[in-house]
């Protein structure tokens, strides 16, 4: 069967203003009704980056530079190895402080926030699961430290595999488990704790091919179900392309083009020419 257009407006026709109708494959033009106006986000700067900046010494990892999320949105961050995509994911986690600027989560500012208290789901390139602990305790691993009742705790962690489509492997240890399996589980984890924002640092990459795409295809479908607000750091075109409502793409520590999917591929050879 060809490409699935049954996720386009009119079956694959899109208008924006000012530009002819096109026609898009649904994994292109994805879900994501405001980014022609059919919508619009309930909060449009649910994650703020204010002024921020990032130095190692005298290397500027991350430019000066102010960046919305809106709420409900799948938003990637995308560009080549060194370009601070990374880096600005880490200063929004709590795990690298910012030289100068402010981090907002909700209108809160969370500077000075420890990691623990900003309720955010993560999930890694190598999947960061713990390899002594069995898959219930590795997915309610964030869930011990909120105060959260054991048969509560019972009841999230199974509707979390439920989600990710793999119940009933609660008792098994991670090595019994394939790459694709394992990063089921790395999802199911930072969704048990119900987080405000999820962040995807590379997580296919360490995927064959046929797997990525059904990765791929498992978040963004999950995404949807969920509405979280989601940042996803990658250096695949594909991946930003096909998944996200705004792609921000990064060069050298700068923002170079920010834009709603249908947008971008009018302008991404442009935007991308020395990517």
């Amino acid at each position: 069967m060809g490409p699935d257009y049954g996720r386009c407006i009119n079956q694959g026709r899109v208008n924006e203003p000012g530009t002819p109708a096109a026609w898009l494959p649904g994994d292109l033009f994805h879900k994501h009704w405001e980014i022609i106006g059919l919508t619009h986000a309930k909060d449009p700067a649910f994650v703020r980056f204010q002024g921020i900046e990032k130095r190692f010494g005298d290397l500027v990892a991350v430019q000066p530079m102010d960046l919305d999320i809106p709420e409900g949105s799948f938003v990637t961050l995308l560009g080549p190895s060194g370009c601070g995509k990374t880096t600005l994911l880490r200063m929004l986690a709590g795990l690298e402080p910012p030289t100068r600027g402010d981090i907002f989560i909700k209108g809160k500012r969370i500077n000075d926030t420890p990691i623990h208290k900003r309720n955010l789901g993560m999930i890694f390139q190598n999947y960061a699961l713990f390899p002594h602990k069995t898959i219930f305790d590795n997915v309610g691993f964030g869930l011990k430290y909120r105060d959260v009742s054991k048969t509560v705790m019972k009841e999230k962690v199974e509707k979390a595999l439920e989600t990710v489509r793999l119940p009933g492997v609660g008792n098994r240890m991670p090595s019994q488990l394939s790459g694709g399996q394992q990063q089921r589980i790395a999802l199911a984890r930072a969704i048990v704790i119900e987080p405000d924002v999820l962040l995807m640092d590379e997580p296919l990459s360490a995927l064959d091919e046929n797997l990525r795409e059904d990765m791929r295809r498992e978040i963004d479908n999950l995404q949807m179900e969920l509405g979280v607000t989601t940042i996803f750091v990658t250096h695949d075109q594909r991946e930003a392309l096909s998944m996200s409502d705004k792609v921000v793409v990064m060069k050298d520590g700068y923002i170079q083009h920010i834009a709603g999917v249908m947008r971008c591929i009018s302008g991404w050879i442009r935007s991308t020419a020395d990517y």
